[in-house]
């Protein structure tokens, strides 16, 4: 097993946590708050489709709202993820063709198997 240990990919994780804990933090408030002056502020496009059980359809929407969040937040780390796995693929075949590039033979070993 491979361990990652990355500073760029544990700041994209702490910093996709604190934006879903905020999105909570904003469920929590929009129901602490009895108007609908806050959804206005942050946004909140459902707005014209508040039913007479607002708190019930606040509650689903925002659910369904942090849940995109926790997609996001997935999405966002794989995409980091690659981008350190493949820099550091990148980095070993420039290796692997400087160290070919001394042998003739190698060089046409290497260069078909790049070629596949």
């Amino acid at each position: 097993m491979v361990e990652l240990n990355s500073e760029r990919l544990y700041k994209s994780y702490l910093n996709f946590i604190a934006i879903r804990n905020s999105m909570v933090y904003v469920q929590s408030e929009t129901f602490r708050r009895n108007d609908h002056s806050f959804l206005k502020v942050i946004g909140f496009p459902y707005i014209g489709e508040i039913s007479k059980d607002r708190k019930s359809f606040i509650g689903t929407k925002m659910d369904s709202m942090v849940q995109s969040i926790n997609e996001l937040i997935i999405l966002g780390l794989v995409s980091d993820f690659e981008k350190i796995v493949f820099g550091r693929v990148e980095t070993q075949v420039v290796k692997l063709l400087k160290l070919s590039s001394k042998n003739t033979h190698r060089n046409l070993f290497l260069n078909s198997l790049l070629t596949l």
